[in-house]
């Protein structure tokens, strides 16, 4: 298993730095990017969300192994929300989705509602890793509830840096504790 962790680890930090191209992609997008180059954004945004989902992907391993349904079914959700966010904007770089600005707004809240039980799921991990886990779970209930906020969602997106640096850690270390023997753990 702690091999699959630390691709999950490499995945979460491959995910984050995806997020510059997909957000240069968006303002391509809406300074009317030549076609030849919407497919290639496609691609970016298609190989960001396979990155994404191996990271959330760890988490519910970790869920499963110390027995938190609740982070087992969130990282599972937030993989689904994820595949929708994703494929809506692919849908969106090959045709006009004027009239559906309104699934931006139930993502969001979704993602909202979904960040604060993943962050309850990650403080139950606080027994076995400690401060880290413990702030990884209070930034990301704060930022599920600025999304879910709407008006505070900016908060969110800018929660995002420490959340992902704060995962990834955990992720490695839960990796490095299954490399230890099991006397040691």
């Amino acid at each position: 298993m702690n091999k699959v962790l630390k691709y999950a680890a490499i995945s979460g930090i491959v995910s984050f730095m995806m997020t510059g191209p997909v957000l240069l992609g968006e303002y391509f997008l809406s300074k009317g990017m030549p076609d030849p180059y919407k497919m290639l954004y496609a691609a970016v945004i298609f190989t960001a969300f396979v990155f994404y989902t191996i990271f959330a992907w760890g988490f519910k391993i970790i869920g499963e192994k110390y027995q938190i349904k609740l982070l087992v079914v969130t990282s599972l959700l937030s993989i689904a929300l994820a595949f929708i966010s994703n494929a809506m904007d692919i849908v969106k770089i090959f045709f006009s989705t004027s009239g559906l600005q309104w699934y931006t707004i139930i993502l969001l809240v979704i993602f909202g509602v979904t960040g604060i039980f993943f962050g309850i799921g990650m403080l139950k991990l606080k027994p076995r890793f400690g401060a880290l886990a413990q702030a990884a779970g209070v930034l990301e209930i704060i930022c599920g509830i600025s999304f879910v906020t709407l008006i505070l969602s900016l908060i969110g997106v800018l929660l995002q840096i420490p959340i992902y640096i704060l995962e990834v850690m955990l992720l490695f270390k839960a990796a490095k504790e299954d490399d230890r023997p099991a006397a040691a753990q």
